[in-house]
């Protein structure tokens, strides 16, 4: 689920000459105070997922990546959300000492926590532990959660951007999100709502014109 998994080695990226004016657009967004939540959509094979890589590596040589999930459909793991919320914990405990011990504590009192229902993960391993964040003067961090609409069932998505919206968004810690999926409807449903405050939409369609630009580069004619 990280982003330079083993797994996925080689992880796909943008070339050096694609894509640079949206990831310019997107770690501006992510600069703006008023904006804590950054949407890029796309339809299935635009490249979301090369650009999710390439801005996690991005963000993380600046010293700003925090945590990163990247679904996979049909992965026993990755197609659904039976590990995210441990995932994230874990990786939000590595960064935020203010919540590691509140979720070290969760992890003592029930060992087995990480094996129950996606409910009781949200509210045990993150909602709880979140709460007890007051005041935080650590450095900004950035969530990347790629290929949402990769995980099973349409209900389960848009309760995973109720809770990511609850918990990084309206708590004390220093979190952005970046959040990549195809535009369905049950996702644009929840994007939609008022609660959403700080919410930028980028459409990857946008970016296309330096693919073809590359593309038209590569393919002329070369002198000699």
């Amino acid at each position: 689920a990280l982003y330079n998994s083993a797994e996925s080695f080689p992880q796909p990226r943008c070339h050096p000459e694609t894509r640079i004016e949206l990831l310019e657009k997107l770690r501006d967004r992510l600069h703006e105070p008023q904006i804590r939540v950054v949407w890029l959509h796309g339809p299935a094979g635009a490249g979301k997922s090369a650009i999710m890589q390439t801005l996690s590596q991005q963000l993380e040589e600046m010293g700003n990546l925090g945590v990163t999930f990247f679904f996979k459909r049909g992965h026993p793991n990755r197609g659904n959300a039976t590990v995210l919320f441990a995932t994230l914990a874990y990786q939000l405990a590595l960064f935020f000492p203010v919540v590691k011990e509140p979720i070290l504590e969760q992890v003592r009192k029930k060992p087995l926590l990480a094996a129950t229902s996606i409910a009781s993960q949200l509210r045990e391993l993150l909602v709880e532990p979140c709460q007890q964040v007051t005041h935080s003067t650590l450095p900004p961090r950035i969530l990347l959660i790629d290929g949402l609409d990769e995980c099973d069932g349409s209900a389960v998505q848009q309760e995973i951007l109720r809770s990511v919206q609850h918990i990084f968004c309206e708590q004390a810690l220093p979190v952005k999100l970046v959040i990549a999926s195809r535009p369905e409807p049950e996702i644009q449903e929840i994007f939609k709502d008022p609660s959403f405050q700080g919410f930028h939409a980028l459409n990857i369609e946008q970016s296309f014109r330096d693919v073809e630009n590359f593309l038209r580069k590569e393919f002329s004619p070369h002198p000699g």
